[in-house]
């Protein structure tokens, strides 16, 4: 006897309906059955990154939990590469001078480097995700100027002694809260430890777009900015909106933008959202950075959302989330949590999950219509895999479920479901 589907279940093939399809834009594996770039898949049917609703912007705050907006008074941009570019900007870096990166990162941490003309060093980390000072040490040059230090999934790295590390090497030091934009080590926010931070509030706020940034020692008013046009912010308006109806948030909307919708994809579909990139060729390398919008302002209403946003509630249930993933987990075949425990402080950015065979799995996934991302499938082409070989590995084998505030219960217990089958052997 076939089982009736659950009210759960009918709402999300209607929701799947309304989504509609995209195309897969993960790197292509090896092997005759491995999917290839650009086959037809179904937009994830739960929301990648947090979109709006009325309980989300309204919701009573909670108790306080630092962030970056702690540090001082943010520079916003449109993305976390563009704060990335001014950052350097500001330090003064010159062509040839050389900037020290992870070799675990995604095309937004270097293309930056293209702004000033730096040549970007890759250092390796280690299996717990923290970076490897003694690499660092040994490739330290006359010509390397800047180290950029990664808070990866919202993991806080040890702060205190790089920063010790970069003043007695003479170094500059940009912090990378792209993953971090909440969290604290020994009371002191995320992102007040370098000479400059960068975060990507569009990774934990409903907002298309939005970058920032940060210094706790040094001041930002001299650097160039211009606004966005009316029409752009109007668009970017319009767009967040219609994610959240697509999502079966603000149902109220729907008759409204029923019409206005007709023919229009999400703003978020062009762009792969999983994979880390914003722009991708056709072969599925990063295209590179868009030097017209260095500087460019974030739009007032991606502003009044920010504002309006109760972030310390955003970050407990984040951490509610985070738990509730990391329980279902366990005991699955063929894979294991990258951050088996939060340390205290932390509050995460997605869930980083280890899978043995993630070409097979992953794209049982897309295929699924699971919320899922990516992060350093495309490493920099410089980089040789014998130069990190946890980087090459996790590039590889990582893929991130989401944990975000927006997520309902029910879509965490369907996400959790969908992996169990995408692990099955085939």
């Amino acid at each position: 006897m076939t089982q009736s589907p659950s009210r759960f279940e009918r709402k999300q093939a209607l929701r799947a309906a309304r989504l509609g399809t995209t195309r897969s834009m993960s790197m292509p594996g090896e092997g005759p059955n491995v999917p290839q770039v650009g086959r037809v898949i179904p937009v994830p049917d739960a929301p990648v990154e947090p979109v709006l609703s009325l309980a989300g912007v309204f919701a009573p705050n909670g108790p306080k939990i630092p962030s970056v907006l702690d540090v001082g008074r943010p520079l916003f941009q449109t993305a976390g590469r563009f704060a990335i570019a001014l950052a350097l900007e500001a330090m003064g870096l010159r062509p040839g001078d050389q900037v020290l990166l992870p070799a675990y990162h995604c095309a937004s941490m270097y293309e930056p480097l293209s702004w000033v003309g730096a040549e970007p060093m890759f250092y390796r980390i280690h299996d717990d995700l923290s970076i490897d000072l003694a690499d660092i040490e040994r490739k330290c040059t006359a010509r390397t100027k800047t180290l950029i230090v990664t808070h990866y999934f919202g993991l806080p790295q040890n702060m205190p002694a790089i920063h010790r590390f970069c003043d007695d090497a003479g170094l500059l030091l940009l912090e990378d809260c792209a993953h971090a934009f909440f969290g604290q080590i020994d009371g002191a926010p995320l992102g007040s430890f370098g000479d400059y931070a960068i975060a990507s509030p569009k990774k934990f706020f409903p907002i298309i777009e939005g970058g920032l940034l940060v210094s706790a020692r040094h001041r930002l008013d001299r650097l160039a900015r211009r606004a966005q046009p009316w029409s752009t912010g109007a668009k970017l308006a319009f767009n967040t909106v219609e994610r959240a109806v697509n999502y079966g948030r603000l149902p109220a909307l729907r008759p409204l933008l029923g019409t206005l919708s007709a023919g229009r994809t999400l703003v978020t579909r062009p762009r792969n959202r999983r994979s880390g990139h914003n722009r991708l060729s056709e072969s599925g390398a990063p295209v590179g950075l868009d030097r017209a919008r260095v500087g460019l302002t974030l739009d007032p209403f991606s502003r009044l959302i920010l504002a309006a946003s109760p972030k310390n509630r955003d970050a407990h249930r984040r951490l509610h989330h985070f738990s509730l993933l990391l329980e279902g987990v366990q005991g699955l075949p063929g894979c294991r949590p990258l951050i088996p425990r939060l340390p205290d402080g932390a509050v995460p950015y997605t869930f980083p999950l280890w899978i043995d065979d993630l070409d097979r799995v992953f794209a049982r996934l897309e295929d699924m219509a699971v919320p899922t991302q990516r992060f350093g499938q495309f490493l920099h082409p410089a980089v040789d895999p014998t130069q990190c070989p946890v980087g090459a590995a996790l590039s590889k084998n990582a893929v991130q479920l989401p944990c975000h505030q927006s997520l309902q219960e029910a879509e965490i217990a369907s996400i959790l479901t969908r992996l169990e089958t995408a692990l099955k052997p085939s």
